[in-house]
């Protein structure tokens, strides 16, 4: 993976590589991306693989055990799988608003001083 990363890096035309980027950068990006990438696949694929088989165990022995309580369970799911989708959302959306107040005082402080 990190020689096909290479070869495309290195298939830019070379005024990439003039303005807007160094050597160093390239192999920083290289090694960085390929860390993250392992750690999705190692780590987050595990216990994805973990966590689905623990919901699917759950509701067999659910439904095995007593059934009616498993069944209003199962129509419980998609409800909290809203309001996750939704708490994700207002979240990344906070983050958003925040780093552009964050940007905004930083001029105005930068500004203040000059």
């Amino acid at each position: 993976m990190r020689i096909k990363y290479l070869e495309a890096a290195l298939s830019q035309d070379i005024q990439f590589f003039d303005t807007e980027v160094r050597t160093s950068d390239v192999v920083y990006a290289i090694n960085t991306d390929v860390v993250m990438v392992q750690d999705a696949i190692s780590k987050k694929l595990g216990n994805f693989i973990h966590y689905m088989a623990t919901f699917v165990s759950g509701f067999v022995v659910g439904f095995t055990a007593v059934w009616q309580l498993a069944l209003v369970t199962l129509a419980v799911v998609p409800l909290i799988d809203n309001w996750s989708y939704s708490y994700n959302y207002i979240s990344e959306t906070s983050q958003e608003a925040l780093s552009e107040v964050g940007n905004i005082a930083e001029q105005v402080c930068f500004f203040t001083f000059i």
